[in-house]
């Protein structure tokens, strides 16, 4: 499967980080939140720069359970008894986050589809420091904004089971 991988370039901890994909054709995005004691759950603001200039993407938020993207609300469905998460996209289809354990999370197309489109690996933080990494097949290209911005809201929530 072609597509493109996104590095996270600091901890999730961290209150600015970078999301730069390996390939130069393609945006990076960058993720700012306020960090602390008082902050755990505070709202990621997601941008992305284009010819040098950064420009707001959205938002993920924990608190809430939505993300902003484009300026579009998206609420993030949280199915009982399960790890995975579901949002409507800009294109109306449904699609889900599976979380696996605490490390790893894959978006599809929700309804029986085996159809991947994205995986996150969680950073790793016990044997050797990996930094977490983003993965968008082709076929969800036309909605990266929307992948990166579910994906951060994601990594949150895996960050969160991961502190306890």
């Amino acid at each position: 499967m072609d597509g493109v991988a996104f590095v996270f370039s600091a901890s999730l901890y961290a209150g600015h980080i970078k999301v730069v994909a390996d390939d130069s054709q393609v945006d990076v995005y960058t993720v700012d939140r306020k960090t602390g004691v008082f902050h755990g759950q505070s709202d990621s603001v997601v941008c992305k720069k284009i010819g040098g200039r950064s420009y707001a993407v959205g938002a993920a938020s924990v608190k809430v359970d939505e993300v902003m993207c484009n300026q579009r609300r998206i609420k993030m469905y949280k199915r009982m008894l399960s790890s995975s998460e579901t949002f409507i996209g800009s294109d109306g289809l449904q699609y889900k986050w599976k979380v696996k354990g605490m490390c790893s999370a894959y978006l599809w197309v929700d309804g029986g589809s085996e159809h991947l489109l994205a995986v996150y690996t969680a950073e790793s933080r016990f044997w050797s420091r990996c930094p977490a990494v983003l993965t968008v097949y082709a076929d969800a290209l036309g909605m990266l904004d929307e992948v990166v911005v579910t994906c951060v809201y994601i990594a949150r929530k895996i960050q969160m089971l991961q502190d306890g």
